[in-house]
């Protein structure tokens, strides 16, 4: 991952980024419901894990959008080449840890990545909040469905958005998750918003050809 610093005179958002900048609460949150009839039927089909599944392709919607790469480092504005998940894992005894991934456009790397990450975090947990800008946050909530979601958040990191996915309901014969995108109102308007679920559904739409690499 590089970083590289925004040159604010030359920056379109500059007095959208200054003024949410200065806000208590900078952050905006917003909760879609997503069709992924054709990622359920994916996973169905060759018995695969949910999760790593869709965290793929919310890896890929979110580096699509150059929006959500950006960060707030010490007051300076920059953008990542890319940026990696860092996501939720509940423990045995039902407490939750983070685990780090690592940014793969191969999508059966990226599978066995989650996997094995996770299973590691399974033997030792990890809690520290070592430095975090090159990655965005995905929770993965999957006993309920919500219509809204916000995190707290460390000031330092409020430019990392925060994904979080909760329970899909099947209606017949499409099935739809609710998607929560936190994000900085300094760095993102709606427009960036509907960017990422726009992406998101294209790539869900597409989950056959996205993820055929894992079963290949």
């Amino acid at each position: 991952m590089v970083a590289k610093r925004i040159d604010l005179d030359g920056y379109s958002r500059r007095a959208t980024f200054e003024a949410f900048s200065s806000h208590e609460v900078p952050v905006l949150s917003v909760t879609c419901e997503v069709d992924i009839s054709p990622l359920l039927a994916f996973h169905e089909m060759h018995g695969l894990r949910f999760f790593p599944l869709i965290a793929y392709l919310i890896d890929k919607a979110i580096n699509q959008v150059d929006e959500m790469r950006h960060r707030i480092i010490d007051g300076e504005l920059y953008e990542y080449d890319v940026v990696s998940p860092s996501f939720t894992v509940l423990l045995a005894d039902k407490t939750i840890s983070f685990c780090d991934a690592v940014h793969c456009s191969d999508a059966r790397a990226f599978y066995w990545q989650v996997i094995e990450r996770s299973e590691e975090i399974q033997r030792k947990s990890d809690l520290e909040m070592r430095e975090k800008h090159g990655q965005y946050f995905v929770s993965n909530i999957p006993w309920l469905r919500f219509s809204s979601f916000t995190h707290p958040y460390f000031s330092k990191y409020a430019s990392i958005p925060i994904v979080t996915i909760g329970k899909y309901e099947r209606l017949g014969a499409k099935a739809t998750l609710p998607v929560a995108l936190q994000a900085h109102h300094g760095l993102v308007d709606g427009y960036h918003l509907g960017r990422f679920y726009e992406s998101l559904a294209e790539t869900v739409r597409n989950a056959h050809d996205e993820l055929r690499p894992i079963v290949a």
